[in-house]
This record gives C-alpha cells, sequence and structure tokens, in this order.
C-alpha cells in the first residue's frame, strides 16, 4: 500500500516543477499571514500576483485553496491506506484476505 501511495503522491506531485513545490511552504506561509494582517509584506506572493495578472487577494485564496485541496487529498489517502491495513489486520481467512487483495489492486 506505500508504494501505491507514493505512486498517487507523484502523480500529483508531477503536475509542478520542484522549484514551485519549493515554495509551497512560503507561499502558505504569506497566505496566512496576509489573512490576519493585510499590512504585511508578502514579496513572493506578490511577484507572482503581479507577473499573472492577478490581486494579492486573489492569489492569496488561491494559495489557501490548493493547500486545503492538497491537504484535504492527503488525509483521503492516508485514510484509505490505514482503512485497508486494518482490514487486513482484521481478516481471520484465506478467503478474507484474498478478497482484500482485490481491494488493493483497486486502491
Amino acid at each position: 500500500t506505500n508504494r501505491k501511495l507514493d505512486a498517487k503522491l507523484t502523480v500529483y506531485f508531477n503536475q509542478f516543477s520542484n522549484v514551485e513545490r519549493t515554495t509551497w511552504n512560503s507561499q502558505l506561509a504569506e497566505a496566512q499571514a496576509y489573512l490576519k494582517d493585510h499590512s504585511v509584506e508578502t514579496p513572493m506572493l506578490q511577484i507572482i500576483s503581479t507577473l499573472r495578472g492577478l490581486t494579492l487577494d486573489e492569489m492569496v485564496n488561491k494559495v489557501i485553496i490548493k493547500s486545503n485541496e492538497y491537504q484535504t487529498m492527503v488525509a483521503t489517502l492516508i485514510a484509505e491506506k490505514q482503512i485497508l491495513e486494518s482490514k487486513i489486520q482484521a481478516a481471520n481467512t484465506n478467503e478474507e484476505l484474498n478478497n482484500l487483495l482485490i481491494d488493493l489492486n483497486n486502491y
């Protein structure tokens, strides 16, 4: 299950460059700080929003939405993995394990 989980994350991560991914924490920190205090400096988000033709408010909202989507996806994958692990531990017969193999292949 770990390899399948990693593969699903890799598919998601491959949508973005390594450079972009390295900025996610900074972007989120700036967005969260800006939401608390609109006078805070947000150099990264300001540059990105300006070059993209967005307002800073629009950029902050995009960052928060994308972060929430990512956290939801990761939480869902982790929960699915833990559910399968619990089912494996609870299986008492070969038939139950074989049924779980089918589930695992569809995971």
